[in-house]
């Protein structure tokens, strides 16, 4: 971003150092208002996201109405917020598969499961690539696309590994709050990682890119993490529609932003 010159032509090192506070004060709020007017500009960038929201949402009651044991999350339950955060652009499922279930289940059942737990992953992945690379205004490549898999199936597993540790006691709680406080550094230095794996880059030096891109700017960063989370949360909450809404509305919204900020830091 340009940064102010003094009224007479000689810059001025106070002046310059208050206008790189503003910029960065402002970064998240700019990449606000941008990403709105790109979805404004090419309505398109909710296609890939409405699909995958309707498709999870036949998804969800494939899962309810079968033997197999799933958790049925809910955004608010008994009065407690319960935050939900994605590193990468998507909403909230309203059923999670547990793989647990999946021991000792017949071949036809297990083939089943697996198949349409892939393919939500696929679908995932399909949507955050597609309106990510047709916001940066660039095509993208299968070795990109894969590699964007590779982080949707990872923090999926990440996430639930971290789940199966908190529950194991003591050292499962002390593991636990290491993961918690992993995340919150990776999510808040890390957030380009997805759209930069989507230009073409490996997803560890996507991280240590975005590491150096954002760096200065950890406030701004944060707070549209914060942002996400709790879109996710409150309108996965809606019955009946809440799995739709949190794909359609912050999927979409997470990748163009995403796009505006890469755009915006050199």
């Amino acid at each position: 971003m340009s940064e102010p010159d003094s009224s007479d032509g000689e810059p001025d090192s106070n002046d310059d150092a208050a206008g790189r506070s503003a910029s960065r004060d402002a970064l998240a709020r700019f990449a606000i208002g941008r990403a709105v007017g790109k979805l404004q500009h090419d309505p398109l960038l909710f296609v890939p996201f409405v699909i995958v929201g309707v498709w999870l949402t036949v998804v969800d009651q494939f899962r309810l109405r079968d033997r197999i044991p799933v958790d049925e999350s809910r955004a608010l339950e008994s009065g407690h917020l319960q935050i939900d955060v994605s590193w990468v652009p998507a909403g909230r499922p309203g059923t999670e598969r547990l793989f647990g279930s999946l021991v000792d289940l017949h071949p036809e059942y297990l083939l089943w499961t697996v198949g349409i737990e892939v393919l939500v992953y696929v679908s995932v992945a399909l949507a955050g690539v597609y309106t990510i690379g047709r916001a940066l205004g660039r095509s993208v490549t299968p070795r990109a696309f894969v590699a964007y898999l590779g982080l949707v199936v990872g923090i999926d597993l990440y996430a639930r590994a971290a789940f199966v540790f908190g529950g194991l006691g003591e050292i499962g709680i002390l593991v636990g709050i290491g993961a918690v406080l992993a995340t919150i550094v990776v999510f808040v230095w890390g957030l380009l990682t997805p759209a930069l794996v989507v230009a073409g880059r490996s997803p560890v030096s996507a991280l240590g890119e975005s590491v150096a891109r954002t760096r200065g700017h950890g406030w701004s960063m944060a707070g549209l993490v914060v942002l996400f989370a709790l879109g996710v949360t409150l309108l996965s909450g809606i019955p009946y529609a809440g799995t739709a809404t949190s794909f359609l509305v912050v999927g979409t919204f997470h990748a163009v932003v995403l796009t505006v900020v890469l755009d915006e830091l050199p």
